[in-house]
């Protein structure tokens, strides 16, 4: 009987697989499209533009024991006085102001 051949543990079929990108091909355009710095395959048709990182990920701060951005609306039903809701809003609302920076 013959040896089975098995694709997965031969060295002739189990090897990393290689990409050959032609200059000037479709496929070689298509890449360069995407690049942001000179290559081998021509200028980047996407150059780097300066895009600053978003403040709102890293100005979190603690609210009411939680790393957050925005401080929630609190609910009317759970303050027995309005007085307390209104100034528990006051401070949610200036704490978001905060966490913006303005």
């Amino acid at each position: 009987m013959a040896e089975r051949f098995d694709q997965e543990s031969a060295s002739a079929w189990n090897r990393e697989p290689g990409i050959v990108v032609v200059p000037g091909s479709n496929y070689a355009r298509e890449m360069a499209k995407w690049e942001q710095f000179p290559s081998k395959y021509g200028q980047p048709g996407n150059p780097y533009v300066y895009r600053p990182f978003p403040k709102m990920v890293y100005r979190a701060e603690l609210w009411q024991g939680k790393p957050v951005c925005m401080a929630a609306v609190a609910d009317p039903s759970s303050f027995p006085n309005i007085n307390e809701f209104n100034r528990m809003e006051d401070l949610a609302r200036k704490f978001t102001e905060g966490c913006r920076g303005s």
